[in-house]
């Protein structure tokens, strides 16, 4: 998942408008873009001029992004510093209270608990910070890393300094590793009490206590109530709320909850009553002593900040009776409350970010708190809008609804970063949200509708962008307007369209999609098509991560290790993985932990002339306050020879994430695990004697017409077409397209094994044959076998049962004499036998023999019917790549689709979880069309990620695009999920466009323009194409190529607007 769909996810909440604004930094970076091709000039990312940006409502105005970054850089590092020097100065109290340097004695169970809570606290605050630097660190280097990719001379070092800033201090600070050890042993002080005798001496030590902290107070109450802290300035009002929060902070720590109440439950009834002496002590105090409920301490803070953020109600509820007893919250008053801290918190916003519901109420029902916020100058309205920002971000339901409830809350409150109370809702796509703020007395119509800053979102388009199909429902229900376009002119339409929610766009609205104006995309940089590998060199692409969604797991795994820090709520941020090939050469890379972007595109690369030999090191660091190092604590090793040849020589796994164990260097421990997978680019010596044929690459390009492909020859066989079909993907079919003057066909090509040598003798070594043949599995068989498991004589012989019987050869000679290929002749469609030969007697038994046995295949039960069966279609026989080569004009241009099952379809289809080596399946191809191609146009494509960057990477004569299903079935990999990563996989792997199922196209026709400004090749297939009305769509919007089963229907329907001189075999 990209940074920037997440990035949400990963800010804390009450934080959120100190982040990085990274939607408005990348716009900045869009509309220096579109500057630059209006100007027709470089992109320059200093431009200090405006770009105005005219939304449907009101006109957005938006900075240069070197100015943008300015602002966001200075206000993240002056947050981060006054958070760094608050830290530091809670560490500093925090050693002298607690004695860090002390022995721990069990018995002192006041005393363990205040330290394990004061610990706990500052160790939440402390991983906040860093993570608070590693999100923004994490989002300056994808900023970085897509201006290097649109501007290669651009200087990024303004914004890389400062994110190995935020990194280098968050996870740096020498006090870290104390308050681990420290936590680690007052717990296990707190688990030796549990015999009899421990815990009589611990009962007695208790009470002991209880009554020398009595005593304590009443001193202090008669010399002035101040803390025998000085450093702290707090009082013993303070030291008794921040008492009863120990307790309750234990008591509500998932990880210490158990041992904790256990504890306390031995130690019997006679526990402090914190409510009652805290009542108690307030009654007693002097009117001079009063002012102590409102003294701050060194944070800031009164007791009502502590009282709030512990979620102590009765205690809130105390403090402010007595301050309102006492005039403390009248506003008119010199005394008025001043409600923030040093970190601008009040006991409001402590309460709600901690996710107190009771506290939160007993503190919103106190009208002269709300006044108090009045007295402040800044507005109500806008103040419980920020609270109810975070309590929608924390899914806080209850809190939600109690702010609410005040209607005292400013709902079209914008943060910094642009985001309203809607938008958020929409974004989480929480039905319950958007009712409860449609329905509040506040709500006004406009708020539906309105726009955030950064993209000019509307809450219905997010909503649609993070595919929450129940929230756009509701949203259209409330009367959302699906004509609002963002800055960019994208409707939700578009977006929808873009992302494959097939589901919601069932529910928006065809009409309003129809213009294909938009901003223009430069085209970027190949960051990973490199020249040809050498004839000695085998290139290795390596990704920490997984490629199956369907069965996810983490990146990195550090369970184990991190399971000795429970109390960590961000335990990864710290540390990083390096790896570094063994027997191969190549750049080490370095990944700071936990990955937040997705890398898919970005692999480390390696090279190696002994492939068998090379591997994979991994090596674990962890920043620590021992060294200004990271310190190695773990290794992982891969074998790629073992792990990619599982299965024997020529097969391959269809799983290609693996799991590896991690293992530390100290004591072998197991640390956790990481996924990884990888693809070995193996050298194909081009077999051509001569220089590489002259072939026009442009030829698939559609250059304002677009062009007719023929799926599978004349059509695919559904039985969804009612007319006379003949057999798909065969020599006939392909012929009788060509006759209409269509002269682009598209074919499917598994592959076959077979024995190299054909006199009935074993052959040790079996050799591979491409054949035309689109399902993956031959159900004609009478079983579901894939076709890379038969022999060429047997992928033969099981089409030759369909012919007439006076039609089959007879005789000791096997029908693949002469190399295989002089038993198919083939007839022109004027010269076809009569229809009425097909069905003899003798023949009609023999049909139904071989429809009878094909019903009881996994494939005829799921689909009901199969391609070129004798009887239903006009059948032909089965051809090889190297016939349907030889036969068809070299004219005819063909669209070579290299079938290969991706692993979600054998999953689904029921298929063998592996297929044929992919070096070695891509090497037999080039070799046939190497050989037989000569000067005729031909086109590489596959839904397989991996063969695309093969046959990219292996030869460079004919194009490579990428075949995608638009999101229409679960892919399992996120490279196939949808237009968008389409797009993506194809601009970073250099390939030269994209085959997209067409629902996109037909939805959203400016996609199309949007994919050729990326400088992709841009064709579409699928059942919509055979619609005219749908072809002249996607033609009108500059779709290069199109490919239709219906090929007399849409090439007779528009002939204008379709160059029918181009062909495709498929």
């Amino acid at each position: 998942m990209r940074f920037g769909r997440t990035i949400h996810q990963h800010r804390i909440p009450e934080w959120a408008p100190h982040y990085i604004d990274y939607y408005h930094l990348k716009r900045c970076i869009k509309l220096a873009i579109r500057d630059a091709t209006e100007r027709q000039s470089g992109i320059d990312l200093t431009d200090t001029r405006l770009h105005h940006v005219v939304s449907s409502e009101r006109e957005l105005i938006a900075p240069a992004f070197t100015t943008a970054l300015d602002s966001d850089l200075s206000h993240v590092q002056k947050f981060y510093s006054d958070r760094l020097a608050s830290l530091r100065q809670h560490y500093d109290i925090l050693i002298r209270q607690s004695g860090i340097d002390k022995a721990v004695r069990p018995s002192e169970l006041h005393e363990q608990a205040a330290a394990i809570t004061a610990c706990l606290q500052y160790r939440l605050a402390t991983s906040k910070l860093r993570w608070y630097g590693k999100v923004n660190a994490d989002g300056l280097r994808c900023l970085t890393r897509k201006i290097a990719y649109i501007s290669p001379n651009a200087d990024c070092r303004a914004i890389h300094s400062p994110a190995y800033e935020f990194v280098h201090q968050s996870a740096t600070l020498k006090e870290l590793e104390g308050i681990d050890d420290f936590i680690s042993t007052l717990l296990s002080s707190l688990q030796r009490i549990n015999d009899p005798l421990d815990l009589d001496a611990a009962r007695e030590a208790h009470l002991q206590q209880s009554r020398n902290r009595g005593q304590a107070l009443l001193r202090r109450l008669d010399r002035g109530l101040q803390d025998d802290t000085p450093s702290t300035q707090r009082n013993v009002v303070h030291s008794l709320v921040i008492s009863a929060s120990y307790e309750s902070t234990l008591k509500k720590d998932v990880h210490n909850r158990e041992r904790y109440e256990a504890l306390l439950a031995s130690l019997g009834s006679e526990m402090t009553d914190h409510t009652s002496m805290f009542q108690s002590i307030l009654e007693t105090l002097s009117p001079d002593q009063r002012p102590a409920i409102l003294q701050r301490d060194h944070c800031g803070r009164s007791p009502l900040h502590y009282a709030a953020e512990a979620g102590l109600p009765h205690l809130c509820e105390i403090i402010l009776r007595f301050m309102n007893q006492w005039s403390m919250l009248d506003t008119t008053t010199d005394t008025a409350y001043d409600l923030t801290d040093h970190a601008g918190n009040s006991p409001l916003h402590l309460s709600v970010t901690n996710g107190h519901e009771t506290a939160t109420r007993v503190l919103l029902s106190s009208t002269a708190t709300l006044d108090s916020y009045r007295a402040t100058g800044t507005s109500l309205g806008d103040t419980l809008a920020s609270l109810l920002h975070i309590a929608l971000q924390y899914d806080a339901t209850s809190i939600v609804e109690d702010l609410l409830a005040t209607h005292l809350v400013n709902l079209d409150y914008h943060q910094s970063n642009g985001e309203t109370a809607l938008l958020i809702a929409s974004r989480a796509g929480s039905v319950e949200h958007i009712r409860m703020l449609a329905e509040s007395p506040s709500w006004q119509p406009p708020y539906l509708n309105e726009p955030g800053s950064s993209y000019g979102w509307t809450p219905l388009i997010v909503a649609c962008i993070f595919d929450h199909f129940d929230a756009v429902k509701v949203l259209l229900e409330l009367g959302a307007e699906e004509s609002r376009a963002d800055v960019f002119g994208w409707t939700a339409l578009d977006h929808v369209a873009f992302r494959g929610y097939w589901k919601i766009a069932s529910i928006l609205q065809k009409s309003f999609s129809r213009s294909t104006e938009r901003i223009s995309k430069v085209p970027l940089r190949s960051t990973n098509a490199l020249p040809l590998c050498s004839p000695s060199t085998t290139r290795i692409f390596v990704n920490i991560g997984p490629l199956n969604t369907r069965k996810f797991h983490s990146p990195v795994d550090l369970s184990p290790l991190l399971s000795r820090y429970p109390f960590n709520p961000y335990p990864e941020a710290g540390y990083h993985l390096t790896a570094q090939g063994l027997g191969a050469n190549g750049l080490e890379r370095s990944l700071d932990l936990p990955v937040l972007d997705d890398t898919t595109n970005y692999p480390s690369v390696f090279h190696t002339t002994e492939p068998s030999n090379a591997k994979l090191l991994f090596a674990l660091f962890r920043q620590t306050s021992t060294s200004e190092l990271p310190v190695h604590i773990g290794s992982a090793v891969a074998l790629l020879e073992e792990l990619g040849d599982s299965l024997g020589p020529g097969r391959e796994s269809l799983f290609r994430d693996h799991i590896i164990p991690i293992i530390g260097c100290d004591g072998f421990q197991f640390l956790g695990t990481l996924t990884v997978n990888f693809l070995l680019v193996k050298p194909f010596p081009d077999p051509r004697k001569s220089s590489a044929p002259s072939i026009d690459k442009d030829v698939w390009n559609g250059n304002g017409k677009t062009k007719l492909i023929g799926h599978r020859g004349l059509g695919m066989n559904s039985p969804a077409f009612k007319r006379l079909q003949i057999g798909e993907n065969t020599i006939q079919s392909f012929k009788s397209t060509i006759d209409l003057g269509v002269s682009y066909v598209e074919v499917s090509h598994p592959i076959a094994s077979f024995p190299s040598n054909f006199n009935g003798s074993q052959c040790d070594v079996p050799d591979h044959v491409p054949v035309i043949y689109h399902d993956f599995l031959m159900s004609e068989s009478g079983a579901d076998i894939a076709p890379h498991n038969l022999t060429l004589d047997q992928f033969m012989c099981i089409s030759e049962m369909q012919r007439p019987m006076d039609k089959v050869p007879q005789g000791g000679n096997s029908p693949f004499d002469n190399k295989g290929f002089a038993a198919h002749v083939y007839r022109s469609p004027n010269a076809l036998r009569p229809r009425s030969q097909s069905f003899g007697s003798a023949e009609d038994c023999r049909t139904r023999d071989f429809l009878a046995r094909i019903k009881h295949t996994h494939e005829f039960k799921i689909k009901g019917f199969k391609g070129n069966v004798r009887g239903t279609h006009i059948h032909d026989s089965f051809a090889t790549l190297e016939q349907i080569l030889q036969a068809l004009p070299e004219e005819v241009a063909f669209d070579i689709e290299l079938k290969y099952p991706m692993l979600w379809e054998a999953e689904d289809w029921k298929v063998d979880l592996y297929g044929v080596e992919l070096n070695l399946y891509t090497d037999k191809t080039l070799e046939q069309v190497y050989k037989y191609g000569g000067n005729r146009p031909i086109l590489f494509t596959s839904f397989s990620p991996e063969l695309c960057i093969l046959t990219a990477h292996k030869q460079d004569t004919y194009p490579v695009m990428f075949l995608n299903e638009s999101n229409l079935f679960p892919t399992g990999d996120v490279r196939a999920s949808n237009l968008q990563e389409a797009i993506h996989f194809a601009r970073h792997w250099g390939l030269s466009g994209i085959v997209m199922s067409s629902e996109p196209f037909v939805a959203s026709p400016k996609l199309v323009r949007f994919v050729k400004d990326a400088g992709l090749m841009c064709t579409s297939f699928g059942m919509p194409n055979n619609d005219p009305e749908n072809a002249r769509i996607q033609a009108a919007a500059g779709l290069d190529a199109i490919i239709v089963d219906s090929v007399a229907l849409i090439n007779h329907s528009f002939k204008d607007e379709v160059d029918a001189g181009a062909r495709r075999i498929g």
